[in-house]
């Protein structure tokens, strides 16, 4: 699920279809095992999850429920799909993100990536650190070179 996902993205193909039946299949997923813990599935398969989850935009609570239990499930996945899930829930609810994951583009004359609005935007790297990410600059700039050279808007959790 997660490959056709990513190459129906990177091809600039509208996902909505495969999002959709990922959505079903994930929540029949989870309701049987509980959230996809590296533990119970593997270091692969519980990002895939996660990658799954975080492109279900069409179901936010379904999205704020894989949240919690990603949560609750916190010693035993990876902590940044904890950031980008967060940002990805708070930027679709008009809200500041917490660890600058989301980028939206500055202007059509400009075509440069910059993160979305962040809470605490001075804090921003503290967080980013607790949790095992890069700093923002420096992801920024990789966000920026990848999506200029293939001309897609970023999607931070395919890089």
């Amino acid at each position: 699920m997660a490959d056709n996902d990513q190459k129906k993205r990177l091809r600039g193909m509208n996902s909505q279809a495969v999002d959709e039946k990922n959505t079903l299949r994930m929540k029949h997923i989870i309701r049987s095992m509980g959230w996809p813990t590296i533990g119970k599935v593997g270091e692969q398969a519980s990002y895939n999850a996660w990658l799954l989850v975080q492109h279900a935009d069409h179901d936010r609570v379904f999205q704020k429920e894989c949240l919690g239990l990603m949560r609750h499930s916190v010693d035993d996945i990876a902590q940044e799909n904890i950031a980008y899930l967060t940002d990805r829930i708070l930027q679709a609810e008009g809200k500041p993100q917490l660890y600058g994951t989301q980028f939206v583009q500055s202007a059509e004359s400009d075509p440069k990536w910059q993160p979305y609005t962040i809470e605490d935007a001075a804090n921003v790297d503290i967080r980013r650190k607790e949790i095992g990410l890069q700093p923002l600059k420096d992801y920024a700039e990789s966000i920026n070179t990848l999506y200029a050279k293939i001309g897609k808007s970023p999607e931070p959790d395919n890089n």
